[in-house]
């Protein structure tokens, strides 16, 4: 199996709680989620990422066990040897194009990369068309060039998940065309596992290779 889990998750905000209670296992190499907002799509995202930790349960991606309540195994983020592409982009104000995508390459969260001529980046940068942007700092580019930006970042390391929230909902019909091209043809030359969250019909048919609908934090059937 690629994908398992089992997780349950309440989440209070005020007086008002939110239960998450999933079960899944697959052997497809692409899944897609859909949902309404509030449904529990980022939440579980968050879980496989190591950003919120389940209540109790199982998390199983490949052959990586990344959360265990019952054998006490919760990796860290940095331990699961995936990508996350937030909605919010999350780019370093501070560092430049080239430098935000060649960050998750050095070891210092304060130290950017001062080399430019690693050929990977190179490549990305051509890729997602920002080669002309790569000395340009993010305030200066529109939502559309930050979300490539991130986009190149996330698959920079070359991860064994790639997990995507919305990852082209900024960008114009042809572009995101063109950019689904790329992302599927990196993960096929990486060999990832991909996750993706979209409210896009063509993401979703072009990705996945199974989708789950959740609502009100459950699998729809």
């Amino acid at each position: 199996m690629n994908f398992i889990w089992n997780v349950q998750k309440t989440l209070l905000a005020g007086q008002r709680s939110f239960q998450l209670h999933l079960e899944y296992a697959s052997s497809c190499k692409s899944v897609a989620i859909f949902g309404p907002s509030g449904a529990g799509k980022t939440t579980l995202i968050k879980m496989i990422a190591g950003l919120l930790q389940p209540d109790i349960g199982l998390i199983k991606i490949g052959s990586c066990v990344f959360f265990d309540k019952k054998q006490k195994i919760n990796l860290k983020p940095q331990q699961r040897n995936l990508a996350y592409f937030f909605q919010s982009y999350s780019l370093f104000p501070h560092l430049t194009v080239q430098q935000n995508i060649s960050f998750p390459l050095k070891k210092g969260i304060f130290n950017p990369t001062k080399k430019y001529n690693n050929l990977e980046i190179s490549l990305l940068l051509e890729r997602f068309e920002l080669v002309n942007l790569a000395h340009q700092y993010p305030h200066e580019l529109s939502g559309g060039q930050q979300q490539r930006v991130a986009l190149a970042r996330a698959l920079i390391t070359k991860p064994k998940l790639l997990l995507l929230d919305e990852p082209f909902s900024m960008l114009d019909y042809q572009l995101r065309k063109r950019l689904r091209s790329e992302v599927k043809a990196i993960q096929q030359q990486i060999n990832c596992l991909l996750l993706i969250i979209s409210h896009d019909q063509e993401d979703v048919d072009f990705f996945a290779e199974d989708v789950l609908i959740l609502e009100n934090g459950k699998l729809k059937k």
